[in-house]
């Protein structure tokens, strides 16, 4: 059997990505997240990798975060900050 990447390796890829936002209203695109942000962009994208973890297609799983992504920070650009982490995971 194959091994399996371990929810931990999961959190602390998703944690590392969430430590920046892509801003739509920053000039420079890209700032540090605010707590909360870091919470939900974290959130967003291990629970993303989980689903791809357990046999969720990887493209609904990519589709789906950068939408809930959206609903929850409007400033982000959810390509960015939630598709692209999921998209270059190298772990699953």
């Amino acid at each position: 059997m194959e091994d399996m990447v371990s929810e931990r390796e999961l959190r602390i890829y998703a944690d590392n990505w969430a430590q920046d936002i892509y801003d739509k209203d920053n000039d420079n695109g890209r700032r540090k997240s605010t707590k909360r942000e870091k919470e939900i962009i974290s959130n967003i994208i291990y629970g993303a990798l989980l689903a791809i973890r357990t046999g969720a297609d990887k493209q609904s799983a990519m589709d789906t975060a950068e939408f809930t992504g959206n609903l929850f920070l409007r400033n982000a650009n959810g390509y960015l900050t939630f598709y692209t982490p999921i998209k270059e995971c190298d772990l699953l």
